[in-house]
Protein backbone atom coordinates (compact mmCIF):
# COMPACT_ATOMS: atom_id res chain seq x y z
CA UNK A 1 0.00 0.00 0.00
CA UNK A 2 2.79 1.84 0.70
CA UNK A 3 3.78 2.01 -2.77
CA UNK A 4 0.60 2.76 -4.37
CA UNK A 5 0.63 6.19 -1.81
CA UNK A 6 3.78 7.02 -3.22
CA UNK A 7 2.65 6.46 -6.73
CA UNK A 8 -0.10 8.65 -6.09
CA UNK A 9 1.60 10.86 -4.88
CA UNK A 10 4.24 11.05 -7.72
CA UNK A 11 1.40 11.92 -10.19
CA UNK A 12 -0.51 14.42 -7.80
CA UNK A 13 -3.28 12.31 -7.31
CA UNK A 14 -5.17 12.44 -4.70
CA UNK A 15 -5.23 8.78 -2.67
CA UNK A 16 -9.54 8.69 -2.07
CA UNK A 17 -11.22 5.63 -0.64
CA UNK A 18 -12.59 5.16 -4.06
CA UNK A 19 -8.98 5.01 -5.47
CA UNK A 20 -7.40 2.84 -2.78
CA UNK A 21 -10.31 -0.01 -2.89
CA UNK A 22 -9.55 -0.19 -6.57
CA UNK A 23 -6.08 -1.06 -6.14
CA UNK A 24 -7.03 -3.55 -3.01
CA UNK A 25 -9.56 -5.17 -5.37
CA UNK A 26 -6.75 -5.24 -7.86
CA UNK A 27 -3.67 -6.62 -5.50
CA UNK A 28 -6.19 -9.49 -4.72
CA UNK A 29 -7.16 -10.47 -8.57
CA UNK A 30 -4.14 -12.53 -10.76
CA UNK A 31 -6.64 -13.56 -13.37
CA UNK A 32 -5.62 -10.56 -15.34
CA UNK A 33 -9.73 -9.28 -14.93
CA UNK A 34 -11.95 -6.92 -17.09
CA UNK A 35 -13.34 -3.77 -15.87
CA UNK A 36 -16.51 -5.10 -14.90
CA UNK A 37 -14.58 -8.20 -12.85
CA UNK A 38 -13.04 -5.25 -10.93
CA UNK A 39 -16.29 -3.15 -10.91
CA UNK A 40 -18.37 -6.95 -9.22
CA UNK A 41 -15.71 -7.18 -6.67
CA UNK A 42 -15.84 -3.13 -5.66
CA UNK A 43 -19.50 -3.15 -5.68
CA UNK A 44 -19.37 -6.38 -3.09
CA UNK A 45 -17.76 -3.99 -0.78
CA UNK A 46 -19.01 -0.67 -1.45
CA UNK A 47 -22.23 -0.13 -3.70
CA UNK A 48 -22.08 3.26 -3.89
CA UNK A 49 -19.18 3.17 -6.11
CA UNK A 50 -19.81 3.21 -10.15
CA UNK A 51 -18.47 1.34 -13.01
CA UNK A 52 -17.64 4.55 -14.42
CA UNK A 53 -15.48 5.50 -11.12
CA UNK A 54 -13.99 1.85 -11.49
CA UNK A 55 -13.10 2.35 -15.03
CA UNK A 56 -11.86 5.93 -15.01
CA UNK A 57 -10.10 4.49 -11.90
CA UNK A 58 -8.24 1.61 -14.07
CA UNK A 59 -7.47 3.89 -16.89
CA UNK A 60 -5.57 6.59 -14.46
CA UNK A 61 -3.57 3.34 -13.02
CA UNK A 62 -2.32 2.64 -16.65
CA UNK A 63 -1.71 6.17 -17.24
CA UNK A 64 0.30 6.33 -14.14
CA UNK A 65 1.75 2.74 -14.94
CA UNK A 66 0.25 0.80 -12.03
CA UNK A 67 -1.57 -1.17 -14.39
CA UNK A 68 -1.03 -2.97 -18.43
CA UNK A 69 -3.71 -3.36 -20.62
CA UNK A 70 -3.68 -6.67 -22.33
CA UNK A 71 -5.92 -6.77 -25.79
CA UNK A 72 -8.10 -9.94 -24.83
CA UNK A 73 -9.66 -12.51 -27.84
CA UNK A 74 -13.42 -12.54 -27.52
CA UNK A 75 -13.61 -10.65 -24.11
CA UNK A 76 -12.04 -6.88 -24.28
CA UNK A 77 -9.99 -5.60 -22.62
CA UNK A 78 -8.06 -6.83 -19.68
CA UNK A 79 -5.72 -5.53 -16.79
CA UNK A 80 -2.45 -6.83 -15.49
CA UNK A 81 -0.86 -6.14 -12.35
CA UNK A 82 2.39 -7.61 -12.88
CA UNK A 83 4.98 -4.75 -13.49
CA UNK A 84 8.12 -7.15 -14.73
CA UNK A 85 8.81 -8.15 -17.97
CA UNK A 86 6.40 -10.97 -19.17
CA UNK A 87 4.40 -12.36 -21.82
CA UNK A 88 0.87 -14.24 -21.76
CA UNK A 89 -1.11 -17.59 -22.92
CA UNK A 90 -4.59 -16.60 -23.60
CA UNK A 91 -6.98 -19.53 -24.59
CA UNK A 92 -9.04 -18.24 -27.45
CA UNK A 93 -11.78 -20.72 -25.77
CA UNK A 94 -12.05 -19.69 -22.21
CA UNK A 95 -10.28 -16.72 -22.05
CA UNK A 96 -7.92 -17.26 -19.50
CA UNK A 97 -4.81 -15.54 -19.29
CA UNK A 98 -1.78 -17.05 -17.81
CA UNK A 99 1.87 -14.80 -17.94
CA UNK A 100 5.17 -16.39 -18.49
CA UNK A 101 8.61 -15.09 -19.17
CA UNK A 102 11.00 -15.92 -21.66
CA UNK A 103 14.32 -13.79 -22.15
CA UNK A 104 14.34 -15.05 -25.72
CA UNK A 105 10.55 -12.92 -26.53
CA UNK A 106 12.32 -10.06 -24.24
CA UNK A 107 15.78 -9.84 -26.46
CA UNK A 108 13.51 -9.28 -30.04
CA UNK A 109 14.48 -6.08 -30.99
CA UNK A 110 11.52 -3.86 -31.82
CA UNK A 111 11.83 -3.33 -36.19
CA UNK A 112 13.41 0.52 -36.99
CA UNK A 113 10.02 0.86 -38.68
CA UNK A 114 8.64 1.33 -35.61
CA UNK A 115 11.46 2.90 -33.29
CA UNK A 116 11.80 5.27 -36.09
CA UNK A 117 7.93 6.29 -35.96
CA UNK A 118 6.96 5.76 -32.28
CA UNK A 119 8.08 5.56 -28.98
CA UNK A 120 8.50 1.81 -27.59
CA UNK A 121 6.64 2.25 -24.18
CA UNK A 122 6.82 -1.70 -23.73
CA UNK A 123 6.67 -5.12 -25.39
CA UNK A 124 4.67 -8.19 -24.86
CA UNK A 125 4.11 -10.79 -27.03
CA UNK A 126 0.51 -12.87 -26.68
CA UNK A 127 0.61 -16.52 -27.82
CA UNK A 128 -3.57 -17.21 -28.53
CA UNK A 129 -4.10 -21.12 -27.29
CA UNK A 130 -6.48 -23.62 -26.70
CA UNK A 131 -5.61 -25.08 -22.78
CA UNK A 132 -5.90 -28.57 -22.54
CA UNK A 133 -9.05 -28.08 -20.12
CA UNK A 134 -10.71 -26.68 -23.38
CA UNK A 135 -8.97 -28.96 -26.03
CA UNK A 136 -9.93 -32.06 -23.21
CA UNK A 137 -13.47 -31.01 -23.43
CA UNK A 138 -13.63 -29.86 -27.12
CA UNK A 139 -15.45 -26.91 -26.65
CA UNK A 140 -16.19 -25.27 -29.80
CA UNK A 141 -14.92 -21.93 -30.57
Amino acid sequence: MDWFVKKCREYGMKVTPQRTLVFEILSMLHNHPTVAAVAREVALRSPNVSFDTVNRTLQTFVDMGILHKIPATGNGLRFDTNPLPHHHVQCVRCGRIVDFESPELDSIPVPKAVSARYKVLSKMVVFETVCDECARSKQVR
